[in-house]
């Protein structure tokens, strides 16, 4: 005797809703959350799309508690604060609140974090800030539990070289200019006559400090100066990693005059190096503008992030007030130089 099995029918989601309209999930998911810059004809659409399939969703939940979910690596660093603030400053103007959670920088913290929070029917909507250390098989599960759900996330500050995964997973994805900054950073100590720089970076398999450090490439390049390895430390993105890192540098190599830091703190660290080595002579930039260099002797030169910026156009990718265009990649804010005294010009430059 033969036995007919059937399985229920799956269940209509935000992406499915989307695919039939013809837009995105998040032009869908601004149409079921009452945005009023949706054309008509488009809502139209979304609407039709959502009678023909049956989609309930989670529209309600969302309009009676706008909740933003934030997962973040740290509360104690000042540029996470900062993007932090941002969150809370967008999420209040809406009329939203948060919940945070703090992963220290674990990249499966992070992932599970987000999962729970995506499963949380209080939460519209997740912002994930902070890079992350590159690994194929996590970013492959990363992308799986975005797939997973219809909701809103936002990587905020993950300086990816290839990005693509993560928005065809759903996700959007705002960053600052850091290859930019450190252009700008790099140039600038070519331009006061420094040819021997060195690189005081986080590690290797690092988002952020991937990008940060092609930008020193670039600049290296665009002045026809060779990129020499041996100018280059990779270790950890902390004042001790950037003193030993500049340590090692400066032993093999003292010819060596201006360093470029991929974060403030590992700047800090240079200077504790040429403290410790007499070097009064030394260049030093950073990137971050954190609080604390400016009140460094001499005051140090950085790449300014506008952190809280970044948290706030985050939070509005989120809450569907501002258009998210997967086509054109990550939404990149833009780094500038604030110049202080900690950079001095060669007169002869070799």
């Amino acid at each position: 005797m033969a036995f007919v099995t059937t399985s229920e029918p799956k269940r209509p989601t935000l992406r499915m809703v989307a695919e039939r309209a013809g837009v995105s999930v998040a032009t869908a998911s601004r149409t079921l959350t009452g945005n009023s810059s949706i054309a008509a004809p488009t809502k139209a659409k979304v609407m039709a799309a959502v009678e023909e399939l049956g989609y309930e969703g989670q529209a309600r939940h969302r309009k009676a508690a706008p909740v933003v979910g934030l997962v973040t690596p740290s509360l104690r660093n000042l540029v996470t604060v900062g993007v932090v603030a941002g969150v809370e400053d967008a999420s209040r103007e809406a009329g939203s609140w948060t919940i945070a959670t703090v992963t220290d920088g674990d990249p499966e913290r992070e992932r599970s974090s987000l999962a729970a929070m995506l499963d949380d029917d209080r939460i519209a909507g997740v912002v994930v800030i902070g890079g992350t250390h590159l690994d194929p098989g996590r970013e492959k599960a990363l992308a799986s539990t975005l797939r997973s759900n219809d909701k809103p996330v936002v990587f905020c500050g993950r300086s990816l070289p290839d990005p693509l995964p993560l928005i065809e997973a759903g996700a959007m994805v705002v960053d600052y200019d850091n290859v930019g900054g450190a252009v700008a950073a790099v140039s600038m100590l070519i331009d006061r006559g420094h040819r021997r720089i060195g690189l005081v970076r986080g590690p290797e398999t690092f988002s952020t400090s991937i990008q940060r450090s092609r930008g020193y490439e670039l600049a290296l390049e665009q002045a026809g100066i060779e990129l020499d390895p041996e100018l280059v430390r990779a270790g950890p993105r902390s004042s001790t990693g950037g003193w030993q890192g500049a340590k090692e540098i400066l032993a093999a190599h003292p010819e060596v005059t201006a360093f470029f830091g991929d974060s403030d703190d590992l700047a800090l660290g240079v200077y504790k190096a040429a403290a410790d080595l007499g070097r009064t002579d030394l260049s030093v930039v950073g990137f971050d503008d954190s609080p604390v260099g400016g009140y460094l002797q001499p005051a140090l030169t950085t790449v300014h992030m506008p952190w809280q910026e970044l948290g706030r156009r985050a939070t509005r990718l989120v809450q569907g007030q501002e258009t998210w265009r997967p086509e054109l990649g990550p939404i990149v804010v833009g780094t500038h130089l604030v110049l202080r005294d900690s950079v001095t010009t060669v007169v002869n430059p070799g």
